[in-house]
């Protein structure tokens, strides 16, 4: 399949790569608040709602979304991802980056879904196996989040 600008796109299996997820307080609940929004009940307190990507209803309506798409663990041909893809950088070390699609890949690693990305060589080791100085705001480098049912 081809993504909207002519990209290769490929089928990946998340669970089965590694990658480097960057992720800010206010891109991701669980570095917000230190448990995954798919993980848990929805919050009482307004306060640990999260906000922006990080909102505890953000992971969990994406996953809703991408259930529908990727239920059939088919290759189905999607739209949204055409004209959205995900995009991988893959690194000489062997782990994976992304330029974007990192919360959907996020989920359908957690969740053993199979998505489609546009892999592209990034030419150089990733962020963990040669540390360059990360953004200020950026808390956290997440490699494999747990998979579900795993410890």
């Amino acid at each position: 399949m081809k993504a909207a600008y002519g990209e290769d796109m490929t089928m990946i299996e998340p669970a089965k790569m590694e990658f480097v997820f960057r992720f800010a307080p206010g891109e991701c609940h669980e570095v917000a608040t230190g448990t995954c929004s798919l993980k848990k009940e929805r919050p009482t307190d307004p306060a640990e709602m999260g906000r922006d990507e990080g909102h505890y209803d953000y992971c969990t309506q994406m996953l809703l979304w991408m259930q529908g798409h990727c239920a059939s663990n088919r290759m189905p041909f999607d739209l949204a991802t055409c004209r959205d893809p995900i995009e991988i950088g893959s690194h000489d070390c062997g782990h994976y980056s992304f330029n974007g699609g990192q919360h959907r890949t996020c989920i359908a690693r957690r969740k053993g879904l199979r998505v489609w990305a546009v892999i592209e060589p990034a030419g150089n080791k990733c962020e963990v196996c040669d540390p360059r100085p990360m953004r200020d705001d950026v808390e956290v480098i997440l490699i494999t989040p747990e998979i579900e049912g795993e410890k």
